[in-house]
């Protein structure tokens, strides 16, 4: 590999597997009680006839109770997606429904998925309008005495949505198609508590976005207070060879970052034999990739390297990162299909790890001893915090030091694995 480098002085769930609702889940449900079994009958009744509210119906339109549905992509060469379904409530949900609205002529909404989402343990039951489809209009009951949490944005639910006539999407292009929660014909809107009690919650649409070759793409990551660096990968579908690939970025000037392409696919198919030439300045990059082993492939999706980003100290939260479309070409043709992403950095921290080393050590309760008499900063107080108290003092690094070498109890959460701070206190963390 060849690299020279210069300085300017100055963003899809996987579908393998996903099946319909109703080879998912068996007709007979033998943990439902008779109680709950009399409201999937009373809530099939209202999907097959009438969408009028039940009795005692709440109306509500404030962001209490919600249905959204997220974005999904369909890549170049692709025929299905994963659509998300998030639920906002307020109380614990035995069931819910909605109606779909989309074109069917252009895609189909196949099936609903649980896997990987809040539903996923709660023996969900779904039956679907019509029972083949495309569907246009689900309900959801869970059974054997489960129920969904309370909270906000859930994720309770996948659509499985299928490309029906790939000619709707532009050569060189794409074109979205929305795709919303509604009350229609089959089924209404409505969110079912344990006791029978319904909200016709808010809604709020999503899309399917569909692609033609090329597309070139980043993917969404998250680090946290331990994490000096992440890596995003980037994607590359292309329907030919090619020789050479230029791609500008655009970010916050508080993002530093640079290219790593070692074990990715174009490494892989050059055998290492490329040249990278860089531009790193203030807020934007550019990176053209020549192949020196003839040329390159056509590519399906493959990480063909990764965009590591250097932690933007101090802060902490979401930065996106977007493609320049006067900068980002194959072999000189600018690609029109550029997807960026957001690098996210969570307020996840160790209890104990004062240094962010990622484990709790002696160096910890030193490093905590000199900021408590010496006035040395933290770069996260909540995490020099030992015993949680919310404040910074002697019993910290005592906490520590008895745990170390005295058998002592262990530091409180987040510990002995990373996460938020469970405490409410004047201490924060990046």
């Amino acid at each position: 590999m060849i690299r020279t480098t210069s300085r300017s002085p100055s963003m899809v769930p996987p579908v393998d597997g996903a099946t319909s609702a109703m080879g998912r889940f068996p007709l007979s449900i033998p943990h439902l009680s008779i109680p709950h079994l009399g409201l999937l009958l009373a809530l099939a009744i209202v999907q097959v006839g009438s969408p009028a509210p039940l009795d005692g119906q709440i109306q509500t339109s404030n962001a209490s109770y919600l249905i959204e549905f997220g974005e999904a992509i369909i890549p170049p060469g692709g025929t299905e997606a994963l659509l998300p379904v998030y639920i906002t409530t307020e109380t614990e949900l035995l069931a819910w429904q909605m109606g779909l609205e989309y074109d069917e002529l252009i895609i189909s909404v196949e099936s609903i998925d649980f896997s990987g989402t809040e539903s996923s343990e709660l023996a969900p039951f779904a039956i679907t309008t019509p029972a083949v489809p495309p569907l246009q209009g689900i309900t959801v009951v869970y059974t054997g005495g489960n129920l969904l949490p309370a909270g906000n944005q859930l994720l309770a639910a996948f659509l499985r949505v299928v490309l029906v006539d790939p000619t709707a999407i532009p050569t060189g292009g794409h074109v979205q198609f929305p795709v919303t929660p509604v009350t229609n014909e089959s089924t209404g809107l409505l969110l079912t508590d344990e006791l029978g009690g319904t909200v016709v919650p808010g809604a709020l649409g999503g899309g399917v976005t569909l692609f033609d070759f090329p597309l070139l793409a980043l993917e969404t990551t998250s680090g946290d207070a331990i994490t000096s660096a992440v890596s995003m990968p980037i994607l590359l579908w292309t329907d030919g060879p090619s020789t050479t690939l230029q791609m500008g970025l655009e970010y916050d000037e508080l993002i530093v970052c640079d290219l790593l392409l070692n074990e990715g696919a174009i490494d892989e198919a050059t055998g290492g034999n490329y040249e990278v030439e860089s531009v790193i300045g203030t807020g934007a990059s550019s990176f053209i990739i020549t192949s020196l082993a003839g040329p390159l492939p056509a590519f399906n999706g493959e990480v063909i390297g990764w965009l590591e980003v250097q932690l933007p100290s101090p802060q902490v939260g979401s930065f996106l990162i977007g493609w320049s479309p006067q900068n980002s070409a194959i072999d000189g043709v600018l690609i029109d299909n550029l997807l960026g992403a957001a690098v996210t950095w969570d307020d996840h921290f160790l209890r104990g790890d004062a240094s962010l080393g990622g484990i709790v050590d002696l160096a910890d309760a030193m490093l905590i001893l000199s900021g408590v008499f010496e006035g040395v900063p933290f770069n996260c107080p909540d995490a020099a915090d030992a015993n949680d108290d919310g404040f910074l003092d002697i019993s910290d690094p005592i906490l520590l030091l008895q745990y170390l070498f005295a058998g002592g109890s262990p530091p409180p959460a987040p510990f002995p694995t990373p996460g938020p701070d469970t405490t409410v206190d004047p201490l924060s963390c990046l």
